[in-house]
């Protein structure tokens, strides 16, 4: 199955932008959130990750939709990996199923929590 995730920061900040991709993607289910990406507690992702299973994908427009803290990310790719769940984020290119993409994927993720304590 092909889940999908979109979060914004702030309530008047839009989620369709993200949808829209999602759905181009070929998401079966697009889970939607307005949270801040370093809160720790988000009932939509934690939903999400309660469904994944092997062989399912989860698709982010950007990886820092899934979140902004680079130790948070490392481990939720630990748990896909763990659990044969592949990740996909379209705007990074990053394919965590490739070497290329868990290399993105590593950097990006130190970008992502550059720019949170930069901001």
């Amino acid at each position: 199955m092909k889940f999908g995730y979109a979060r914004v920061s702030k309530n008047e900040q839009s989620l369709d932008i993200q949808i829209q991709k999602l759905t181009v993607a070929g998401c079966d289910e697009i889970f939607k959130e307005k949270i801040s990406g370093s809160k720790d507690d988000r009932s939509e992702l934690n939903h999400l990750l309660s469904k994944v299973r092997k062989g399912d994908t989860l698709y982010v427009v950007r990886l820092d939709r899934l979140g902004r803290r680079m130790t948070k990310l490392i481990e939720l790719i630990k748990d896909f990996k763990d659990k044969e769940v592949e990740f996909i984020a379209l705007e990074n290119n990053i394919d965590t199923t490739t070497p290329m993409g868990m290399l993105l994927f590593t950097m990006c993720a130190a970008f992502s929590e550059m720019e949170r304590v930069l901001s």
